[in-house]
């Protein structure tokens, strides 16, 4: 039963800092686009904004809080999608960013603009 347990305390610690990571860079990349960076820790608010940081359509975004399950895979996979492109990426960039995000999506955010 302990080993259930460690397993248990692992995954829940592992996502509080994944939590926590994605936080922090989606705050460091609302404050770079002159936006107030503690709407990154709002959930679901801090999608829209970012819905309309990058100019994604989406209508009614906030009549679809309870199917969630079903939108937001699709929604990340939009957003995915279009941030390498509104900070002038590349494709290669984009397949980066949906394969080994904890490596892209932190340049982004730590990227130095003028």
């Amino acid at each position: 039963m302990s080993n259930f347990l460690d397993i248990y305390l692992l995954l829940v610690y592992w996502s509080f800092a994944s939590l926590y990571t994605t936080g922090i860079l989606s705050f460091l990349i609302f404050k770079s686009k002159g936006v107030n960076p503690w709407i990154s820790f709002i959930p679901f608010y801090n999608c829209y904004v970012l819905c309309k940081i990058l100019d994604i359509k989406f209508p009614h975004i906030m009549d679809y809080i309870f199917l969630n399950i079903f939108v937001t895979p699709i929604l990340m996979l939009i957003i995915t999608l279009k941030l390498p492109y509104y900070f002038k990426k590349d494709s290669l960039y984009t397949l980066g960013l949906i394969f080994l995000p904890f490596i892209f999506f932190p340049i982004i955010a730590f990227k130095r603009r003028s």
